[in-house]
């Protein structure tokens, strides 16, 4: 493909300015006016109107010279800064020097170091060959442009902002695809991810992040057969073969690295849009829909990986209609949609998807309580935080209390619209918003947090209740004018834990029971008393204390 360029149309922070001007002094003075190139991300951000402080410089050696690595630069930068007698001085850090790692897809060494506060990435352009049986591990030599762009993950990524001539450099198509809205890499898909697996995710996480479509040779080389590769199967039971790239995935790809692409897609602007390429890709049930339980094995805690559902047709498409409905429905009521990946939207997200399966899933694959198959699949096969998973349990519950009376919490939000929340439930409905709330309780005396209200509500009501009746029900929840409903789980009881023993005769591992006990008594008789409480207490314990 012949070289296409243009100019940017934004101009540059000055700061930038500098930083370049500075770069470009140092290729001239120090190492033969080598070309200097920002590579990828920043370039790609420059042209869709985004900002990034992506930074990587990518190094071309003249012709007859000595490699030129980014180590050797980030020294002669250093050097440069030494020599200009403080009209420089400040200007950078220290350097840090990346080793290459294959087993993380690290083939070449890298040099960090911040320019004017700003983080900088150094290395030389390379060509990789692979030669091997099971192309994990590429021959690395310098490389021209045109080659550096070839081997990397995606065409708009492989774009060049050239310092001296100060002209974007395309080489493989990715402006066409920047104004088409596709990702698309620039070799042979098959063999791009089967270099580094974690490419597929990355391209997930893009097209989420950038709104953009998959090209269909992205699909295709996921789903036109290919020889089995050499490995043991991940999974303990047999869900039959595996794609050779889903394999490689899975094999090569650690979960920790893969938790962090993960996060960025569920917890970025376009969930559903990230769980659709998933989806295509064949990726959805063998990267997120696995649970991992430790071994009964008393001196073993190998976690055993499996796969939720089956991948029967029919199952698979129900569940998806539903994980499709719940995404796409929390895009409209959370009102939210952060640029950045965040925990409360990667908790909202996650529920929409895993909330389907406990409802979906084959009674067969039933075998493990709802609590713990999350765990299982968010904790230790996703590798995320406990916090998350803790989030995606709380909020799973809820819905799980409110599915049962969705009409009925539509029908009393919409006949009291303006009264205040705690006396627009009634009832058995107030009990299962009280329940409700208490699991929504995500941090220790606090009150549910209000996108945790909304997300619980919108998968609650999602097969029965529009998005505007969603939020009505959510805002009467959240509402807090008289501070009873949504602040009714943490209100402090009229009888604390340690005067219990006054009243009634209990365990010290049923005070939580009983605290709870008189919060929910509490909200349905307001302006109750101390005495009004503990015969609520005997009522219901059935005990009175030893005289």
């Amino acid at each position: 493909m012949s070289l296409t360029t243009t100019r940017l149309a934004r101009t540059l922070d000055p700061s930038l300015v500098r930083i370049f001007t500075l770069l470009k002094s140092v290729s001239t003075t120090k190492c033969g006016g080598a070309p200097l190139r920002v590579a990828g991300g920043w370039v790609r951000d420059m042209l869709l109107g985004k900002e990034s402080n992506d930074i990587d410089i990518a190094i071309e050696t003249p012709a007859g010279s000595p490699l030129i690595t980014g180590a050797f630069f980030a020294s002669q930068i250093e050097a440069f800064v030494r020599e200009s007698e403080g009209v420089n001085a400040g200007l950078t850090g220290t350097i840090s020097v990346i080793k290459t790692n294959p087993e993380k897809s690290k083939h070449i060494e890298t040099a960090q170091m911040k320019v004017l506060g700003v983080p900088l990435e150094f290395c030389h352009l390379r060509h990789d060959e692979y030669t091997s049986g099971d192309h994990r591990v590429p021959e690395v030599r310098p490389g021209s442009p045109l080659e550096d762009a070839m081997r990397r993950d995606f065409a708009c990524n492989a774009l060049f902002y050239n310092l001296q001539t100060e002209l974007v450099e395309d080489f493989c198509g990715g402006l066409a695809d920047l104004r088409s809205g596709v990702l698309r890499c620039p070799l042979n898909p098959y063999e791009t991810f089967m270099d580094d697996p974690l490419r597929m995710l990355r391209g997930v996480r893009f097209g989420g992040q950038l709104g953009f479509a998959l090209h269909e040779s992205i699909t295709g080389a996921l789903t036109t057969p290919q020889p089995p590769l050499d490995m043991p199967y991940p999974f303990s039971s047999d869900v039959g073969p595996l794609h050779p790239l889903v394999h490689a995935l899975l094999h090569k790809v650690s979960r920790e690295r893969a938790a962090i692409e993960l996060s960025k897609s569920l917890g970025g602007p376009r969930p559903r849009l990230c769980i659709e390429h998933l989806a295509r890709l064949g990726l959805l049930q063998t990267a997120v829909l696995v649970e991992a339980h430790f071994s009964e094995k008393p001196k073993s805690r190998t976690a055993r990986p499996d796969i939720i559902v089956p991948m029967v047709p029919g199952a698979t498409v129900e569940l998806q209609s539903r994980m499709f409905a719940n995404l796409e429905l929390l895009h409209e009521v959370l009102e939210v949609t952060p640029e950045k990946a965040s925990t409360e939207r990667i908790v909202a997200s996650l529920s929409a998807v895993l909330e389907p399966v406990t409802q979906l899933a084959p009674a067969a694959v039933v075998a493990e309580s709802t609590n713990s198959r999350i765990d299982g699949a968010v904790l230790r096969w996703m590798k995320l935080p406990s916090r998350v998973s803790d989030g995606v349990k709380a909020v799973v519950s809820a819905a799980q209390v409110l599915r049962p009376l969705a009409q009925a919490l539509v029908s009393a939000t919409m006949d009291s619209a303006d009264s205040d929340s705690a006396v627009i439930f009634a009832g058995e409905v107030r009990t299962a918003v009280f329940t409700a709330l208490k699991a929504l309780c995500l941090e220790a005396r606090s009150p549910p947090p209000r996108w945790a209200v909304t997300t619980a509500v919108a998968l609650a009501l999602s097969q029965s209740v529009e998005a505007d009746g969603i939020r009505a029900v959510a805002n009467a929840i959240a509402k807090d004018s008289g501070g009873s409903l949504l602040q009714s789980p943490v209100v402090p009881p009229l009888i604390r834990g340690d005067q219990l023993s006054a009243h009634i005769s209990i365990s010290r591992n049923e005070t939580g029971k009983a605290l709870d006990a008189q919060r929910e008594f509490m909200l349905h008789n307001p302006g109750c008393s101390v005495q009004d409480v503990a015969a609520f207490l005997v009522q219901t314990f059935g005990t009175t204390p030893q005289q």
